[in-house]
Parts: C-alpha cells; sequence; structure tokens
C-alpha cells in the first residue's frame, strides 16, 4: 500500500500540471493552493497554465498582424476555457 502511495505522489505533479493546461483557472487556483504545500505540484500547476495563455501570444508575434483576430479569438477561448 505505502509503494502505491509512493508512486502516485512521484508522478502527480504531471496530473495538475495537465489540468493547468486544459483549464488555466483552475491550473491557478492549484498554483495557489499548493504554493506553501508543495512548491514542485505549484510550479507544475503554473506552468499548465501559461502554456495556453503563451502559445497564442508567441503566435500573433511571430506571424504577424494578418492572424491576430484568429490567435485573438483562440487566446480569449483558453483563458475561459470555453
Amino acid at each position: 500500500m505505502e509503494n502505491k502511495k509512493l508512486q502516485w505522489k512521484k508522478w502527480n505533479w504531471l496530473l495538475y500540471e495537465i489540468l493547468g493546461s486544459l483549464c488555466p483557472p483552475l491550473g491557478f487556483i492549484l498554483f495557489v493552493y499548493y504554493d506553501i504545500k508543495d512548491p514542485k505540484i505549484a510550479r507544475a500547476a503554473g506552468v499548465g497554465a501559461l502554456i495556453p495563455i503563451v502559445l497564442p501570444i508567441t503566435y500573433i508575434l511571430l506571424t504577424g498582424f494578418p492572424e491576430f483576430l484568429g490567435a485573438l479569438v483562440f487566446l480569449i477561448l483558453g483563458l475561459f476555457w470555453i
């Protein structure tokens, strides 16, 4: 039983990173909640929450203005998880 618990603790940061990237508001909530308890989980959730926000901004900067509107819609949908 202890081995299963240890295995879960070893990989649960990856789960929180995936949850953070799927729903950025949840990622930021997890970041704030786990900031004191477990900094590794907080860091993973924060990075996961930033991925859907940073990717469209990078896309806008790399491709230029014509695709700006499509990337802006993608950014808004990523922020509000619609």
